[in-house]
C-alpha cells in the first residue's frame, strides 16, 4: 500500500514558523515553483536597473545584423533573442553551481570576524555604487578584449547570438553586482550545486525578457527609460546596507567567554563545554545519574541564542520542566576546529539547536529544536518527553 503523501496548508506553514524542523519538513513537500518563480521576477527587476534597459536596442541590434532586423520574421527574432538569454543563463547557472558548491564548504570560514566585516565593507561599497557615488565597471584592457570577442560574432545567427549571450555576462555583471552579491550569498547558504545552477538560470531568464520582448516587437509592453530606473536602483542599495548591517551584526555582540558555567537571570545553570572530551564526560555522568539531558548549541553572536535565552529559558513553565534535566551547553563562539567536529557529529550547520538525550544516553532525534521556539511551544516539546 502506498504512503498517502500528506497536505499542507498555509496555516501549517504559520503555525511552524518557529519550529525550524518542522518547518523544513513542510517545504520539502513544497513545490519549488514558488522559489523559481521569486528569481524569475528578481531577474526581471535587475533587467530594469539603468545601465541594462537603454542597452536593449543596441543590444537587439547586434544580434539581429543590423539592417536585417527591419526584415526578419517574427519568428526568427524570438529564436536569436532566446538564443542570447540562454547563453546569458548559462553563464550565471555555472556561477550559481560554482558559488553553490563553495559555499557549502565555507559556511563556517564565513563566521569569522574578519571575513564578516570584509563582506560588509564590501555590501556597503556596492551600495554606494548604486547610490551613484561612482559606476562599476571592468577595466579598460578587459573591456577592449570583450568588445574584440564580441566583434567577430556574427549578428544574424543562433550561434553568434549564444556566443554574445554569455560574453554579454562580462560586460553586465559589473552593472548589477549589487543585486547579484545579494542572490550569491542565499545559493551559498542553501549549499545545493543543482539548485543553484537552477536558480541563476531562471534568474538569467528573467532578465532576458525585456530582450525577448523587444525581439517580437513587444515595444509597447516595455516601459520606457526614465528616472524611475534610479528609483530601482536606489531600492537595491537600501537593501544592500541592510545586508551589510546583518552581516555585521554578530561582531558587535558580546565577546566569548570560557566560564564553567553558564548561569541565566531566571536561575537555569549549564554546564558549558568546548571540546569532545568534555561533552562525553558530561553525556556520560547524566547517564550515570539517570538523568535525561538537554545539549544546547550556542555562540555569543547568535541572536536566536540570545532570544532562547531571553524569551523561553526564562519562562516559568519551562524552567520547572527542566528541574530533572542534566543541562549542557557547547558554546562555539570561536568555531574553532574543535566546535565543528562537534557540529558535523550530530549533523548541525551551527547555532541555535536543542539536543534532548533519554536517561540510558540516547538522542530523542524527533525532539530536536533548531533555531528559536516560544517558551509555550517548547514547554510543549518538554511535555512530550516525560514518558
Amino acid at each position: 500500500e502506498e504512503p498517502i503523501e500528506k497536505q499542507h496548508s498555509w496555516k501549517d506553514i504559520w503555525d511552524a514558523r518557529d519550529d525550524v524542523m518542522a518547518l523544513v519538513d513542510i517545504l520539502r513537500n513544497i513545490s519549488p515553483w514558488v522559489l523559481l518563480i521569486a528569481f524569475f521576477i528578481l531577474g526581471i527587476a535587475m533587467s530594469l536597473t539603468p545601465c541594462v534597459l537603454p542597452m536593449l536596442p543596441i543590444l537587439s541590434a547586434v544580434i539581429f545584423g543590423g539592417a536585417q532586423s527591419q526584415t526578419i520574421s517574427k519568428f526568427r527574432a524570438f529564436s536569436l533573442a532566446m538564443a542570447y538569454v540562454l547563453g546569458m543563463a548559462l553563464m550565471y547557472s555555472i556561477a550559481g553551481m560554482l558559488t553553490a558548491a563553495l559555499g557549502s564548504g565555507l559556511q563556517a570560514w564565513f563566521q569569522h570576524p574578519v571575513v564578516l566585516i570584509a563582506f560588509a565593507l564590501l555590501l556597503c561599497a556596492l551600495a554606494a555604487s548604486l547610490f551613484g557615488f561612482y559606476e562599476l565597471r571592468l577595466p579598460v584592457s578587459w573591456m577592449n578584449q570583450v568588445d574584440r570577442l564580441a566583434g567577430r560574432q556574427k549578428g544574424g545567427s543562433v550561434v553568434g547570438a549564444l556566443t554574445l549571450g554569455a560574453i554579454s555576462t562580462l560586460i553586465a555583471s559589473p552593472c548589477v553586482t549589487a543585486p547579484l552579491a545579494g542572490v550569491l550569498t542565499f545559493v551559498a547558504q542553501t549549499g545545493s550545486v543543482p539548485l543553484g545552477g537552477v536558480m541563476l538560470f531562471v534568474m538569467a531568464l528573467g532578465m532576458g525578457l525585456p530582450l525577448v520582448l523587444l525581439a517580437i516587437g513587444a515595444k509597447s509592453l516595455l516601459p520606457k527609460a526614465g528616472a524611475w530606473m534610479v528609483g530601482v536602483q536606489r531600492v537595491f542599495g537600501v537593501i544592500m546596507l541592510a545586508l551589510a548591517v546583518w552581516v555585521a551584526l554578530p561582531v558587535f555582540t558580546s565577546a566569548p567567554t570560557q566560564q564553567e558555567i553558564h548561569r541565566l537571570s531566571s536561575g537555569l545553570e549549564f554546564k558549558r563545554v568546548h571540546s569532545q572530551m568534555e561533552l562525553d564526560q558530561q553525556l556520560a555522568q547524566a547517564k550515570s545519574n539517570g538523568q535525561k539531558v538537554l545539549l544546547d548549541f550556542y555562540a555569543d553572536w547568535c541572536i536566536s541564542c540570545k532570544e532562547m535565552e531571553a524569551l523561553t529559558f526564562s519562562d516559568e513553565k519551562v524552567i520547572a520542566a527542566l528541574k530533572t534535566y542534566q543541562l549542557i551547553q557547547v558554546d562555539v563562539t570561536k568555531n574553532s576546529a574543535e566546535h565543528q567536529k562537534i557540529l558535523k557529529r550530530y549533523q548541525l550547520f551551527g547555532p541555535p539547536a536543542i539536543l534532548f538525550f533519554n536517561e540510558q544516553g540516547a538522542e530523542m532525534t524527533q525532539a530536536r529544536v533548531i533555531g528559536f521556539m516560544k517558551a509555550e511551544r517548547f514547554t510543549e516539546r518538554l511535555n512530550s518527553l516525560k514518558n
